[in-house]
């Protein structure tokens, strides 16, 4: 959350390389990944990879809401 609170986790897990998960964005959302540049996200048909956003390794990021 914005105030640094955890918020409801909408998923915690591994992905395998090519598995994919929905997850519902009601409003902003935070990722977490230990590998950033593993992570490929897809936006009303747009993919961006996490780690070029962020950077590598550990990150944590924002999406505004839709």
């Amino acid at each position: 959350n914005p105030d640094e609170s955890e918020g409801e986790v909408l998923f915690s897990g591994m992905l395998t390389t090519g598995e994919a998960k929905s997850i519902p964005r009601p409003g902003a959302l935070f990722i977490e990944a230990s590998a950033a540049e593993n992570l490929v996200i897809e936006i009303s048909g747009k993919r961006y990879n996490l780690g070029q956003l962020l950077g590598k390794g550990y990150q944590r990021g924002q999406l505004p809401a839709p």
